[in-house]
């Protein structure tokens, strides 16, 4: 990852770190978060079992807020989340619909990480500890 601040899960971890996390947006953002290892695995393994065809990435969906108080309570619990006050926009939605993912590890019996072993694994990348 070259540019962890342009990417919401690896810049909300670097502002852990920091000690203040800050949230710009004033309305709810809704993302699937999925380990870039676990989508390589799952399509390379489909892959090799000569399946074609599209395979989503998935993952647990989250508020971007809610993505913050977990990667704080992961990270460094003392730090504080500010977010403006949610208005009445329409929220972000921007994700799949984890159906080809699900599907994909149900196929394989693959279990990919939890958004908290993603966090503590990207944590590991971006800040070096």
């Amino acid at each position: 990852m070259t540019r962890p601040r342009d990417y919401a899960f690896s810049d909300l971890i670097l502002q852990a770190a920091e000690g203040r996390v800050g949230i710009r947006a004033a309305h709810e953002v809704w993302r699937r978060y999925v380990g870039v290892d676990d989508l390589l695995a799952v399509c390379v393994s489909l892959a090799i079992e000569g399946w074609s065809g599209d395979v989503d990435s998935g993952g647990p969906l989250v508020e971007l807020g809610d993505l913050a108080a977990l990667v704080v309570a992961e990270l460094n619990p003392g730090a504080e989340i500010e977010r403006p006050s949610l208005d009445d926009s329409p929220p972000d939605r921007y994700h799949s619909d984890d159906q080809s993912w699900q599907r994909a590890c149900r196929h394989l019996n693959h279990v990919p990480a939890s958004l908290e072993q993603q966090i503590n694994a990207t944590a590991v990348v971006v800040t070096g500890s």
